[in-house]
């Protein structure tokens, strides 16, 4: 069984690289090249080493790829 860490950050949910590739179903570098491009959620510093997306940001944007009816 898969555990998700939940990280909180001002009562947002950030998602560490691991889960938003498990969660978009995107690849690791997929991610960082539409990060790049503008073309997906920017990313938040967490430390001088690590970051994490919002939970929020990045289920706006699996939503806006859904074609609407």
């Amino acid at each position: 069984m898969r555990r998700e860490n939940k990280l909180l950050v001002k009562n947002e949910e950030i998602l560490r690289p691991k889960d938003v590739v498990r969660v978009t179903g995107l690849s690791r570098v997929t991610v960082w090249r539409l990060s790049k491009a503008g073309e997906f959620p920017a990313s938040v510093r967490l430390g001088p080493r690590s970051v994490g997306w919002r939970r929020s940001e990045i289920d706006e944007w699996m939503a806006s790829l859904q074609p609407s009816d």
